[in-house]
C-alpha cells in the first residue's frame, strides 16, 4: 500500500463518531469518588509551626552574634569633666571654616 492510497483511505473515514450512549455520568463519577472528605490540618497548627521556625531562626541568629559591650557605669556623673577629644588639624591645603557662635 502506497502512502497516497493510505491518505485516501484516511480521508474516507468519518470525522466524528458519536458514542452509543451518554458517557458523562461515568466520567463524573470517576472525577468525584465516593470517599469521605479528609479534613485538612487546622490553621493554628500551621501558624504554630511557622512561629516555632521563626523563633528557632531568631535564637540561632542571636547565638551567632558577638556579645554586646558592657553598658557605661552610672557612678561618674555630676561633677566629672567630659572626656577631652583631641582636635585634628585639617589636611594641608584645606582652609578650616571659623566655628559658629
Amino acid at each position: 500500500m502506497s502512502e497516497t492510497e493510505l491518505r485516501w483511505q484516511l480521508r474516507q473515514l468519518p470525522r466524528e463518531i458519536h458514542p452509543p450512549h451518554d458517557l458523562w455520568p461515568g466520567i463524573e463519577a470517576r472525577l468525584r469518588p465516593n470517599r469521605p472528605e479528609r479534613k485538612g490540618v487546622a490553621w493554628w497548627v500551621s501558624l504554630a509551626a511557622a512561629a516555632s521556625l521563626c523563633l528557632a531562626v531568631g535564637l540561632a541568629w542571636q547565638a551567632g552574634r558577638s556579645p554586646a559591650p558592657p553598658p557605661p557605669r552610672a557612678g561618674g556623673g555630676r561633677g566629672a569633666p567630659a572626656p577631652h577629644k583631641e582636635k585634628k588639624a585639617p589636611p594641608r591645603g584645606v582652609v578650616a571654616a571659623p566655628p559658629h557662635s
